[in-house]
């Protein structure tokens, strides 16, 4: 009789395991998030549905911190991408639009210093805007692996 007892025991146990490894995955499968490019905007999808549940623009605020509050580490990393995309951007977009100025003056007949200074300017513009907007991409993407790796287990 406790043979019959503790092989119950045991066959109940593996099946409460099994459950549990299921609901695991189902768990993951429908919460998960990434990344997914779309025509001129960047999106955040959750789980194999492809629901979007967040666009990610030049000209949007977005609250990445709110989506990925159930992890402090992925709060930490959207901190910092929600603190330099747009900042990033705009300074980005004001250089590329500099750079258009200076061509167009360097086309004028004015001192050939006046369109270098802005030429240069607008390249500094540019690369510093860039270089926020990497610091923003690479907040994203942890922000988004520390909320997949603190998933409920």
């Amino acid at each position: 009789m406790r043979i019959l007892y503790l092989a119950c025991l045991l066959m109940g146990l593996a099946l409460m395991t099994a459950v549990g490894l299921e609901a695991q995955d189902k768990t993951y499968d429908t919460q998960a998030l990434r990344i997914d490019a779309g025509p001129g905007t960047l999106r955040v999808v959750r789980g194999v549905g492809d629901s979007v549940v967040l666009k990610i623009g030049d000209f949007r605020r977005v609250d990445l911190r709110g989506l990925v509050a159930s992890s402090p580490n992925a709060v930490a990393e959207a901190r910092l991408f929600e603190s330099n995309y747009r900042p990033g951007g705009w300074i980005t977009g004001l250089g590329i639009a500099l750079l258009g100025v200076g061509i167009g003056v360097s086309r004028m007949d004015v001192d050939q210093l006046i369109p270098s200074a802005i030429t240069i300017t607008s390249v500094g513009l540019i690369a510093y805007g860039a270089s926020r907007l990497e610091r923003a991409y690479r907040g994203l993407s942890k922000a988004i692996w520390w909320y997949n790796r603190d998933l409920k287990k």
